[in-house]
Parts: C-alpha cells; sequence; structure tokens
C-alpha cells in the first residue's frame, strides 16, 4: 500500500496529513472480480469472487494427494514414476481447466484411483501382464466404448442406459 505524506499549515504550525494512493494492483483487482463476476455468473448464483477462491483452494488440498499417490501405485507396475507425476498434474489441470473455461461447471477433475490401484495390482501384479499391454486395453475399451454402433442403444439392458 503506497502512502504518500502532505504537509500542511495549520494553524500556524506544521501537521503531518496522510493520504492514501491506490496501487496498480488495487485499481486492477475490482476490474478482474468483475470481469469473473460477469464471465462465471457469480453474482447470478449467489456467490462472488472470495467464496469461490477459497473453494478452490479447498478443492486443490483435496486432491493434491493424488498427484503423490498415483505415481506410487503405477509405479508398483514398472511405470516411471516421474513419468507417471507429470502426466497426473498435467491430465489433472487439464481436465479441470476444460471444465471450468469450457463447460464453465465447478468440479475438478483428475485420475481415479480405483482404477489405477485395479490397473496396477490386479491387471498388471497380479495376471502378470505388461503395463504396456494394460495400457493397450485400457485404450481399446475406451475406443469401443466411446464408438458403440447405433444398433447397440437398443438391444442393452435398461439398466445399463441408467450407467451411461
Amino acid at each position: 500500500m503506497a502512502l504518500g505524506f502532505a504537509i500542511g499549515q495549520l494553524a500556524g504550525g506544521q501537521v503531518a496529513k496522510r493520504t492514501r494512493r491506490a496501487s496498480a494492483t488495487e485499481k486492477a483487482e475490482p476490474q478482474v472480480g468483475a470481469m469473473l463476476d460477469r464471465y462465471f455468473g457469480l453474482s447470478q448464483q449467489g456467490t462472488d469472487v472470495c467464496t469461490e477462491f477459497i473453494a478452490g483452494v479447498t478443492t486443490f488440498l483435496t486432491m493434491v494427494y493424488i498427484i503423490f499417490v498415483n505415481p506410487i501405485i503405477l509405479g508398483k507396475a514398472g511405470m516411471d514414476q516421474g513419468a507417471v507425476f507429470v502426466a497426473t498434474c498435467i491430465a489433472a489441470a487439464v481436465s479441470t481447466l476444460v471444465m471450468a473455461l469450457y463447460a464453465n461447471y465447478p468440479i475438478a477433475l483428475a485420475p481415479g484411483m480405483g482404477i489405477n490401484a485395479f490397473f496396477a495390482f490386479t491387471v498388471v501384479l497380479t495376471y502378470k501382464y505388461t503395463w504396456q499391454q494394460a495400457l493397450a486395453a485400457v485404450f481399446c475399451s475406451v475406443a469401443l466404448r466411446s464408438k458403440k454402433p447405433r444398433w447397440w442403444s437398443p438391444i442393452r439392458p435398461r439398466w445399463s442406459r441408467w450407467a451411461t
């Protein structure tokens, strides 16, 4: 905070008077807050920038363990822990930013720990597949899941339609 001092004359004596000048960050703060409010519609949702910032920090602190635990789990399957650490950070950051900036939806995403444990301990260590083979199986399952033929929808059971 910048404080400027102006010397004035009062009743024949010298008196120091404080005047406060707004710094560049203080001038920019309301503009940034207003921009965030307009983009995300915070006031329409009954919230403000400060509340959302606290919620974001809380969410980050809740999820940050994943970037440390995920490399340990997948490292047991033979994957490079440094590469898994970087990939986990990038995947979480990109997916969360897409949810925030494109979908305008307040959800943070990160790799699921349950499926990673299944991948490492069951598929690789128990069934003795290499991590490359297991990763190829995950890729194929995602490719098949996203490219279902149109005839599949009417014949699949009703309960499986609720899950998708």
